[in-house]
């Protein structure tokens, strides 16, 4: 259940905090302002915390992983559904994730694969959380008086800005819509393809492709994520997530349903 996602997700996404200096333009600082704004945004729509219970698929994982089919009744379905899992994410994004066993294992070798498999949800649903945090729950760019340097080519807006070690660009289209994230450090270079869905209230991120190649690793991996949403309370809030890895060949697989949907409003 390893996925590296957290770490993945947290060096490319949350970004956000450039250094050096620039003088934009009015227009240039338009741009970022207008960007910050484009997007569906909960807090502004009075969202405190958004909670449920997160029920993975565990047929597709374990067909993903093991090659062949998994009925519902199957022993090894019916143990992983004896772990339970809840997330919260308050008004900043910030994740708490709480777990249950039905029954805990006797066995030492059995309760260490428990909590691997444990660890490798909370890695994913972390991950999920932090990158989608910029898009639904704070701001693509810091209100702030951080400095950027803004170049339109082409009828492309490009970001660029240094986080530490870290030389970062983003792309935006005409509409403000990003096509693409770029992270490169010594530790890591990364390449981020978010999707949108446009909405009345801002652009709704609905997915996005990663790639990302590690200096000391000369396995690349590749990301996908899909969310899914349905109202509560006239918010669109995520419903179901998808999300796929793949790393020197080998492919894994992890579903998601968010149910028992609550939400906290000021």
């Amino acid at each position: 259940m390893e996925t590296r996602l957290h770490s993945l997700l947290i060096s490319a996404f949350l970004a956000i905090a450039p250094s050096n200096s620039f003088q934009l333009t009015s227009a240039q600082q338009a741009i970022l302002q207008r960007t910050n704004q484009a997007y569906y945004n909960l807090p502004s729509q009075g969202l405190v915390e958004f909670q449920c219970v997160v029920v993975p698929d565990w047929s597709v994982t374990l067909k993903e992983e093991l090659h062949q089919d998994f009925p519902p009744d199957h022993p090894a379905i019916k143990a992983l559904n004896g772990i339970h899992f809840w997330l919260a994410l308050d008004e900043k994004g910030s994740a708490k994730l709480t777990h249950k066993l039905d029954d805990v294992p006797a066995d030492p070798k059995t309760l260490e694969g428990y909590n691997q498999t444990i660890s490798g949800v909370e890695e994913v649903l972390t991950g999920f959380s932090q990158s989608v945090t910029p898009f639904l729950f704070t701001t693509i760019f810091p209100k702030s008086d951080a400095s950027f340097s803004v170049n339109t080519r082409e009828a492309l807006h490009h970001v660029q800005y240094k986080d530490g070690q870290s030389d970062v660009s983003v792309t935006l289209k005409e509409d403000l819509t990003i096509t693409e994230l770029r992270v490169v450090s010594p530790q890591l270079t990364a390449v981020i393809r978010p999707q949108f869905t446009k909405t009345a209230k801002g652009y709704l991120i609905n997915a996005f492709s990663g790639e990302y190649q590690y200096a000391n690793d000369a396995a690349k991996s590749d990301v996908t994520m899909e969310i899914d949403y349905s109202e509560i309370q006239g918010m669109n809030l995520p419903s179901k997530l998808r999300v796929t890895t793949l790393v020197a060949n080998a492919a894994h697989k992890m579903y998601f349903d968010f149910t028992n949907r609550e939400i906290k409003k000021h």
